[in-house]
């Protein structure tokens, strides 16, 4: 990191108070994996907490619903939450690359990286396990891999707006992402006065229900989102 960016994030936890500097660890797309999974272990290490919530930082999180909800619902249990695929292809060139993949001609099924949601208890396990695990180029199929062996809950929750692109905007999404800096302060100004984030509901998209019956090639059947409500 540049000495200047680094003296600049520096003089910002000073006035914040909210930032977790990382010495050994770079900000690059290539080592995003091992930045989860030292993001994991540093919060393991020096915090308590039930819940560990992983976010872009252009997700806009309705953080009141999500942690009410963690609360009331899932209290104690071993989740993994958001929005799942099963089906996608590995990528084998271009920025997503996985060169060292070998265990199947998909990724196994992971909750994309927009934002999700991982117990204490996992978090726990992957702290405890740090320098045995495989770390790949995408930090959310790498931590559908961590996670697959273990008996836990996966949620799939049609609230995460966390595809490639917006689903668009639906006042039910708890976190929206792909999102600018004008979007998400023009979200949080309505959210806190008015409780809505969208100026019009709108999709861009089909969504699907993640279907836990069947082989993962065939989990994701998109439908309209007014057929799901």
């Amino acid at each position: 990191m540049k000495k200047s960016i680094l003296s600049s994030l520096i003089n910002e936890n000073a006035m914040y108070g909210d930032l977790v500097l990382l010495p050994d660890i770079s900000d690059a797309y290539n080592i995003i994996s091992q930045k989860l999974l030292d993001m994991i272990k540093w919060s393991y290490d020096n915090i308590e907490f039930n819940y560990f919530i992983k976010v872009d930082d252009d997700s806009f999180v309705k953080l009141d619903i999500l942690a009410n909800d963690l609360i009331s619902k899932y209290h104690n249990k071993n989740i993994y939450m958001g929005y799942f695929v099963g089906n996608a292809k590995v990528y084998k060139s271009g920025k997503w690359a996985e060169n060292s993949w070998f265990l199947c001609d998909r990724y196994l099924p992971y909750a994309r990286g927009g934002g999700y949601v991982i117990s204490f208890f996992i978090a726990q396990y992957l702290a405890n396990n740090y320098h045995l695990l495989k770390v790949y180029n995408n930090e959310d199929t790498s931590l559908g891999v961590w996670t697959a062996p273990l008996d836990i809950i996966r949620i799939h929750d049609t609230r995460f707006n966390t595809e490639y692109i917006s689903r668009g905007c639906y006042e039910d999404y708890v976190i929206m992402h792909k999102q600018n800096v004008e979007d998400m302060q023009k979200m949080y100004d309505m959210y806190k006065s008015s409780g809505n984030i969208c100026e019009k509901e709108s999709a861009t998209m089909d969504i699907y229900e993640y279907n836990w019956t069947v082989l993962p090639f065939n989990c994701c059947k998109k439908k309209p989102k007014s057929i799901l409500l």
